[in-house]
This record gives C-alpha cells, structure tokens and sequence, in this order.
C-alpha cells in the first residue's frame, strides 16, 4: 500500500495480493528463487514484477488504467490479463515470457496497450474486441506462438521500429493494420473481409506468407512501402488491389479479374515491384503506376483503363494469345 512497498515470494502461495498504490522502481513483487504463486491479483495502482522465477496469478484479472512492469527472464502464467481501460499498459523491460492470455478490452490511448522494450516472448493468446497498440522497440522482436490473433473489424496500431515474430496468423475481416513505424512482421497475415493497411510513410518488412486477397479489397494507404517476400494474390474473380501511393514489392493476379475488380490506382503514383500475370488483370489507372521490372504476359489479357500511365519494366507479348486491350485514354510507357 505504498510506493516502497516490496514483496519478496521464494516458493510460497499467497491467496490474496492487492496493489494499492503506485510502486517505485524496484518495488512491487520480487519473485526471487523459485517459482510462487498469487491465486487473486488486483490491480488498483501501477505495479512492477521481477520475474527472476516464475509466477503463476491463478485468477483472472483486469488492468484497469494501470500500468504493470515486468522484468526478468521468467514466465508469468496464470489466468487471462484483460487491459480494460484506454490507459492499461504492460510495458516489458527483460526477456521474460508471459503463457496467460492477454485481452484488449478497451481501445488502447496513446502509449498504451503492449509496450515491448526488450526482446521476449508470449505464448498465452492475444484476443481484441477493441483498436490494439502493440509497440516494439527497434531491434527488439515480440515472439508470438499463441494462437491466430483475430483482429476482426478492429485496428492494431504497430510502431517503435522492432519484430512482430508470428507462428500464427494475424487475421483481419474489415479491419485495419496501422502501421507507424519501420516494422517487421515475419509470421503471416490474412484477410477475409475489405481490409485495410495504412502504412503511411514508414515501410513494412512482411516474409510471412503470400496473403490472398479473395473475394475482397484490400487497400493500401500511404506513401510508404510494404517489402514482401511473398506475393499479395489476387487470387479470386472479386479481388481487388487499391493503392493510394505505396510501393509494394510482390503482386500476382491469378485468378481472371471481374470487371471492376483487379489494380485500382486511386489517389497517387503508386508503385509494384515485381508483377506476375498469372490471370486475366485489370488495371485502372487514376493515376500513374510504375511496375518496376520486365514482365511476360503470357496466354493471359491486361484490360487497362482511365487516363494515367503505366510505366517501368517491358512487358512481353511472349504467347500467341497475350494480349493488352486499352479501354480509354491511358499511356504506356513501359
């Protein structure tokens, strides 16, 4: 109940342990030399835990707009974590794990939700039913081997710079990936609703797999740049592409585009690095694209319309039934 207040846990169960008032540095819960248990936490002030051993809070708990504090290199398990208010952080100082599921139950304020400083690990689900910040530090990485971490209609805002390290995937329906700093994401994303990907102007490393876009429409906002290793597919008649400034690395259309679906090149000059023709395209030019490399058409049709250009890389007419058809006053420059 004050701010040197110290508890030191070597092995023992306590049934009942209440932060009461916000805990100075190196204060709080020592667990120290073996692993210990609190069966009930709550959580009214900010709190430190030095995870030298594990610690086990049976019950589940709500952060309430309280910060909690972890160091060390051990486990903290138990029952769910819910961050239930705009201002709840977990802020992350050490290597340590946490195995319970954490919950985003109130849509995260500024500087809040996940604040990840120093490299570690979290093996217990990630849930949302609110707009999530997850912030990594550059050079730092976040592994997550719980399971898929449905995002849903929500946004999740990633920023500081560092690695979102996914076994499983990160799944969107009509929601938002917010991107606010030059981060990776080495596991994969999905969709399977209208999806968005706001990049701005930092640049989003992705090896994850190739995503596919099926019978929805992904957009891509921003200026920046999404460097994928593997391709966003257009794989169904009903996918649609909308860029509004980015460069991206890897784009496949492979399955034959619907009218009006396929590349819409909305707002600004919009760049794709490597271009398959796997499926009949389309490629709606409100304003330039640039596809940087050379690429063969195949037994495949580009339809191109509105009244940009379309330049980079040559595009070869390599089979007897490739062919470009041009629906309104477009240039090519390639």
């Amino acid at each position: 109940n004050r701010a040197t207040s110290l508890i030191k846990l070597s092995g023992s169960t306590v049934s009942k342990v209440n932060q009461e008032e916000d805990v100075n540095v190196d204060k709080g819960i020592n667990v120290s030399t073996a692993a210990s248990t609190i069966t009930t936490f709550t959580s009214a002030a900010d709190s430190r835990l030095d995870l030298s051993a594990n610690l086990t809070i049976t019950n589940a708990f709500s952060l309430g707009a309280r910060t909690m504090i972890l160091s060390g290199s051990s486990t903290l398990g138990g029952g769910k974590i819910t961050l239930d208010n705009a201002n709840s952080l977990i802020q992350i100082t050490a290597g340590c794990t946490i195995s319970s599921d954490v919950a985003f139950g109130a849509n995260s304020a500024s500087g809040k939700g996940l604040d990840i400083n120093s490299s570690c690990t979290i093996s217990g689900a990630l849930t949302t039913s609110a707009d999530a910040i997850i912030d990594v530090a550059s050079g730092q990485t976040l592994t997550y081997s719980g399971a898929a971490f449905a995002v849903a209609a929500n946004t999740l805002n990633i920023l500081g710079g560092g690695t979102i390290a996914n076994s499983n995937a990160i799944t969107f329906t009509s929601g938002e990936l917010d991107v606010d700093a030059n981060n990776t994401i080495s596991g994969a994303l999905t969709i399977s609703g209208d999806a968005t990907f706001d990049i701005g102007t930092n640049t989003l490393t992705y090896s994850g797999a190739a995503i596919d876009v099926g019978g929805n429409t992904l957009t891509i906002d921003g200026t920046g740049t999404i460097t994928n290793t593997n391709d966003i597919q257009l794989n169904n008649a009903n996918s649609l592409l909308k860029l509004t400034g980015a460069t991206i690395s890897k784009v496949k259309q492979s399955a034959d585009a619907a009218s009006g679906k396929g590349i819409d090149v909305a707002t600004n000059n919009s760049t794709i690095t490597t271009f398959t023709s796997a499926g009949q395209s389309r490629i709606k030019l409100g304003k330039n694209l640039t596809i940087t490399n050379a690429f063969n058409l195949g037994a495949k049709t580009m339809i191109l319309n509105g009244t940009q250009t379309i330049d980079g890389g040559k595009i070869t007419l390599n089979n007897a039934d490739s062919l470009i058809q041009v629906t309104e006053n477009c240039t090519i420059d390639n």
